[in-house]
């Protein structure tokens, strides 16, 4: 699937990113919030261990445990409510080579924490500024990089040069190192 593809299917315009991103740097350790019909079974198939995090719906929660339960290396959990699972993420003893951020509207608050658990942050829906993006924090020496060429949005934060000029490949890349600099769409609704 590659952007203009991506535009037919908004729950799966990260999908071209994340397919490359694990093409390119093969990570082996994925923290998921928000799991998902599209990037789960690519993380479970690709990815040595995954834990994914549902955040908003038990019945989601329900079918995706029945569609993969089970799976060798994956680990499925509910945690509703805003701070459970960045809160969880903060007590894994290990980092991930990659956190994908797509749960809840608490989005902000889940890059915050993964910040200190990873060097790269692939997050969707970034277009929008209800998910206030502005409260995020970037340490010295992280960028956060929009994809906007993808509709909804993918955005990446990440603190290593080979993964911000890798996003160099997509198209209208914009790069910020403070948040206050980022912009949204021109048609952004929430």
């Amino acid at each position: 699937m590659n952007a203009v593809e991506a535009q037919s299917n908004a729950y799966g315009s990260h999908m071209p990113v994340l397919k490359k991103y694990i093409e390119d740097f093969k990570p082996k350790t994925v923290f998921e919030f928000g799991c998902g019909d599209n990037s789960t079974p690519l993380f479970i198939e690709h990815c040595k261990n995954v834990i994914s995090i549902e955040m908003q719906k038990p019945e989601w929660f329900m079918k995706m445990l029945k569609k993969h339960g089970g799976k060798l290396g994956f680990y499925l959990f509910c945690m509703l409510g805003k701070d459970t699972a960045p809160e969880y993420l903060s007590t894994q003893p290990s980092r991930f080579d990659l956190i994908f951020v797509d749960g809840s509207m608490s989005r902000w608050l889940q890059i915050n924490a993964a910040i200190a658990k990873t060097d790269v942050i692939i997050t969707h829906d970034t277009g929008q500024p209800c998910y206030h993006w502005e409260r995020v924090v970037l340490p010295k020496g992280w960028v956060w990089i929009d994809l906007p060429s993808f509709d909804p949005w993918v955005s990446i934060v990440t603190n290593r040069h080979d993964v911000a000029n890798w996003c160099c490949q997509f198209d209208g890349v914009r790069l910020y190192k403070a948040m206050t600099d980022k912009t949204y769409r021109e048609d952004a609704k929430c």
